[in-house]
């Protein structure tokens, strides 16, 4: 598999620093910084909205501030690249259920 060099490394890691949003740039510092989960976590609740679902762009080309399956999605695979633990995992998910719990209706629609 080719790997970047050091050089195209230090570009890309350069750009994320100066064009990407903060939960990229956390991301990014947790792989490959001395950045944390908790740092990656604080701004990724920026994105939650207050019943628990997940919008506000999360994901930057579905700009929409309402929570929907696509940005919850996008949230846990954002959980899944940090391995926070189960704690974490549950809070979220108890945030998740209630969204969709709010949002669907007993025969599934909205």
């Amino acid at each position: 598999m080719p790997q970047l060099s050091g050089k195209a490394f230090d570009r890309a890691g350069n750009f994320i620093t100066n064009s990407a949003r903060s939960l990229e740039r956390a991301l990014f510092d947790y792989h490959f910084g001395s950045g944390s989960g908790l740092d990656v976590l604080i701004k990724l609740k920026k994105f939650q909205n207050e019943e628990g679902g997940f919008g506000q762009g999360i994901e930057p080309d579905l700009r929409m501030p309402v929570s929907s399956p696509f940005s919850i999605s996008v949230a846990l695979q954002v959980l899944q690249l940090t391995y926070l633990g189960i704690t974490t995992w549950c809070e979220t998910a108890l945030g998740i259920s209630n969204t969709v719990k709010t949002r669907t209706s007993v025969d599934g629609n909205r």
